[in-house]
């Protein structure tokens, strides 16, 4: 196994090498278990329509995505979908498309943007669905757009978000050059006077920023990180943090320490703390830590890592640190995946990686009776890979039993929104 470790990280050293030989070892496997004619399944109980077509605007032409599973395009009231729409290899635009217009809004454009993240694109949270927040760069300098859609204003803050406090009147901010060593599927090659991938562990880290004023304050440093039960394999290694993600308070946040060696691969730390700055604690560190969605305020369910149970998804209660399996032998069969929590607490909604076949599956999970149901199977075109890849990203709509999800099964990047409410149920809204 470390042997096999080793040499998945020397090839990863060497991605001249590495990416043809892994297209070609997909293209075999797909040629060998692949079906050339899928292209999607769909439960007959659900409907699927691209993102323009539900809000009744003319289609793009084009690529179209969201970007990540943990915030949802839509606003509050859930008449109105953010998107990107793709230009060209460097640059996207900020697209809204809201129900009772003639077609969609272009709202910004930008160069500082990621397949997987897109610009960090959303809502700002408390400003009446009228401000939106993206990642951009401006004099050299990257940061955040806060942009007002009444009054087609911007307002430039040299701090890129990674995520948004659930009052919105502060975001954690992290440095996106560094980022770029440790996955560069989230991070960003721009060069900018403000953040370097070389800034001393000491002033880099966390940042707690003021949407507002715009002054920001370091709340946690790499080096405190590495502080932290210090292990010989962080030696020599590059470091960095990412996946902040708040509780629906906004009390404290969780996020990822991850190290990459280049002996033995990448590890993984999970991590919460309090938005005030204090009370970091550790909760995984079996080297294995992927994608995580808080559940409440004091628990969050994650597809990890433990030395008794392997991979699987795990609840765990950030007060205590207990730790307990979900959905044993059912969930866990398909792997890693985005979960995110139903408006109503009854159903996670995740995806799958591709299969051998290229197929992603797109999941339910009732949390209360514990039972699995398959909404659909898209097919993922080989092309599609490493920083292109095009995963599924569920996302809730905020009220009704809807889905939001990014993928590529008609040969091009687009969003889609799936009625799932024959299969969940109507939301309640008290």
């Amino acid at each position: 196994m470390r042997i096999a470790t080793q040499l998945r990280s020397m090839l990863r050293r060497y991605p001249i090498i590495e990416r043809p030989l892994r297209q070609s070892y997909l293209h075999i496997l797909f040629a060998l278990k692949g079906d050339w004619n899928f292209r999607k399944a769909v439960s007959p109980l659900v409907d699927i329509r691209r993102a323009e077509a539900w809000a009744g605007l003319p289609i793009m032409s084009g690529a179209t995505f969201y970007g990540y599973y943990d915030k949802s395009p839509w606003n509050s009231k859930g008449n109105a979908y953010l998107c990107h729409h793709i230009i060209d290899k460097n640059s996207v635009e900020m697209a809204l498309l809201k129900i009772g217009d003639h077609s969609p809004l272009i709202i910004g454009r930008t160069n500082t943007w990621t397949y997987q993240q897109g610009a960090m694109l959303q809502w700002l949270p408390g400003s009446y669905d009228n401000i939106v927040v993206y990642n951009t760069v401006q004099a050299s300098k990257i940061g955040c757009c806060i942009h007002e859609i009444e009054k087609d204003r911007n307002r430039f803050l040299p701090w890129p978000v990674q995520a948004v406090h659930p009052k919105g009147h502060c975001a954690i901010s992290l440095n996106y050059t560094r980022l770029m060593m440790i996955n560069p599927e989230y991070g960003y090659e721009q060069f900018a006077h403000n953040f370097s991938p070389l800034i001393p562990n000491s002033e880099d880290g966390l940042w707690r920023v003021d949407l507002y004023s715009g002054s920001a304050e370091l709340i946690l440093s790499i080096e405190r990180l590495l502080d932290e039960l210090h292990r010989a394999c962080m030696l020599n290694a590059n470091h960095g943090v990412n996946h902040v993600i708040f509780s629906p308070s906004g009390k404290r946040f969780v996020f990822i320490h991850r190290w990459l060696t280049p002996e033995y691969g990448r590890y993984s730390r999970l991590y919460v703390m309090d938005f005030a700055g204090s009370g970091l604690k550790l909760l995984l560190d079996a080297d294995y830590v992927s994608h995580y969605c808080w559940l409440d305020d004091d628990r969050i369910l994650t597809h990890a890592a433990t030395s008794a149970e392997g991979k699987r998804y795990y609840q765990i209660n950030v007060n205590d640190g207990n730790v307990q399996t979900v959905g044993k032998d059912h969930l866990d069969i398909y792997g890693d995946g985005h979960p995110i929590l139903s408006p109503d607490g009854r159903w996670i909604v995740t995806d799958t990686y591709p299969n051998a076949a290229r197929i992603r599956r797109l999941l339910l999970w009732n949390l209360s009776e514990e039972y699995l149901v398959e909404v659909g199977r898209f097919y993922s075109p080989v092309s599609f890979e490493n920083e292109q890849r095009c995963d599924l990203h569920p996302r809730w709509h905020p009220k009704e039993p809807l889905l939001s999800i990014d993928s590529a099964h008609e040969g091009v990047r687009r969003t889609y929104v799936l009625d799932v409410r024959s299969i969940v149920g109507n939301f309640s809204h008290e």
